[in-house]
């Protein structure tokens, strides 16, 4: 399936799969562990922004990754794979903004980018002096 927009940047500790949180707006609130505690970032070891260090494996994992979308206060986390059951879960929940391969998960990657976009250019305006390309490299 072709998408319009460019997929989010992951937190970089986010291992490689279908499930997966935003970079750069997490509130580290915690309370996706709750839901998904073996699927989440360990919260005794120092972190600036949750991530799946595990993809879920078992009809219950996927459970528990779907409960923490759920709860995801910014959604920050996402479903970016195609397993059309997750997606259907998803949506009766009424999570499908937050699936990569939905019409309103899409719009909402859109929607995304563009804030994203526009704070990385008003940081660029209040930096005095700021020219040329190292802040694009340096802010994504």
């Amino acid at each position: 399936m072709s998408m319009s927009v460019s997929l989010p940047q992951r937190v970089p500790e986010n291992v490689p799969g279908d499930f997966y949180v935003v970079g750069g707006i997490c509130l580290q609130c915690c309370i996706v562990h709750k839901c998904a505690p073996g699927l989440m970032n360990d919260l005794k070891q120092p972190f600036e922004e949750c991530f799946f260090r595990r993809q879920p494996q078992t009809p219950g994992e996927i459970e528990q990754a779907i409960a923490a979308i759920e709860v995801s206060e910014v959604s920050a986390l996402r479903y970016g794979g195609n397993d059309p059951g997750i997606i259907s879960r998803l949506k009766a929940r009424e999570c499908g903004r937050q699936c990569d391969q939905t019409e309103e998960g899409r719009a909402a990657l859109r929607e995304m980018e563009a804030i994203l976009k526009k704070g990385r250019e008003e940081v660029a305006e209040k930096l005095p002096g700021v020219r040329g390309e190292w802040w694009r490299r340096l802010l994504g």
